[in-house]
């Protein structure tokens, strides 16, 4: 039972989306009519003070799933469903309408806690070498899903996924990088047809 409870519990926590939920208190409106319903979303629209607390939040979500799930030593299984369910949560929240945000972050804060030290080095190794490529060609955003992604970034969630692979083998945290990372693209690509509906809405009045 405490699987079936963990996993739902992950989905509504992840389905507290701050940035829908201070665009609404805050703002008194909805940030998905104008942005996306995440932390960079916020930043752009209300500035870096609702930004970084959106983003320390959204963080957090991931951290206290896998925090929970470790303490209550849950099979990997679950572990992975769990993660997989509190950015899903973030991405398709039932309070909002199953409309979210990205899950970045979230995925984040759950993988610094399951997987510390090589989620850590893989993250300082993009940044690194987004750095290294800033000017060059290959540090340049490419096109996923109709959407900008900085090269490096690209190519350190390639070589992350085929590290853990090796390590720990596909099954089980292998399977989950792939669920997340397919996933995350599912909510992006969302997210492209419901702004180019936007768009064709706005031309058509």
């Amino acid at each position: 039972m405490k699987e079936i409870f963990l996993i739902l519990g992950s989905y509504l926590l992840g389905s507290l989306n701050f940035a829908i939920i201070f665009s609404k208190l805050l703002k008194k409106s909805d940030i998905r009519e104008s942005d996306h319903a995440g932390a960079s979303g916020v930043f752009r629209q209300y500035g870096p003070a609702l930004g970084t607390a959106t983003l320390i939040l959204d963080l957090l979500k991931g951290v206290i799933v896998g925090w929970v799930a470790i303490a209550l030593s849950v099979q990997t299984w679950c572990l992975v469903i769990s993660g997989v369910s509190v950015v899903a949560g973030h991405d398709w929240p039932i309070f909002f309408r199953f409309s979210g945000g990205g899950g970045l972050a979230t995925l984040f804060g759950f993988l610094i806690v399951i997987l510390p030290v090589d989620t850590g080095i893989f993250t300082l190794g993009t940044l690194l070498l987004a750095f290294i490529f800033w000017k060059t060609p290959l540090g340049k955003a490419v096109r996923v899903l109709g959407r900008p992604v900085p090269a490096a970034a690209i190519f350190g969630i390639i070589a992350f996924f085929i590290f853990v692979n090796l390590k720990y083998g596909f099954i089980w945290y292998g399977l989950m990088i792939l669920l997340l990372g397919i996933e995350i693209g599912v909510r992006r690509l969302v997210v492209m047809i419901n702004d180019k509906r936007k768009e064709k809405l706005e031309h058509t009045h």
